[in-house]
């Protein structure tokens, strides 16, 4: 996966999971949903890139990535009206 900071956010979210840390898993939830979020609460998680339209590409292809990662074929993704699918 390309993003450090969105291979780390979806470890750590899994790790805070096991756990049951429901805050550290809507501090990461929220960065994932490109929500504003402290960045030195993000520091904890090894999350260092901010989601914006400079890196949001970068966090596509990185969860395009992923989802190939963990064994599925494709993803389709939906944006207002506009199809995009990437397949292996």
């Amino acid at each position: 996966v390309e993003s450090n900071s969105f291979k780390n956010a979806i470890k750590q979210y899994f790790e805070k999971s096991i756990i049951n840390d429901e805050t550290s898993k809507n501090i990461i939830i929220s960065w994932l949903k490109g929500e504003p979020s402290d960045t030195r609460l993000l520091k904890d998680y090894l999350i260092f890139e901010r989601l914006n339209k400079n890196t949001a590409f970068l966090l596509i292809r990185s969860l395009c990535q992923f989802i190939r990662d963990i064994g599925y074929s494709g993803l389709l993704i939906f944006f207002g009206g506009y199809c995009q699918s990437w397949l292996q």
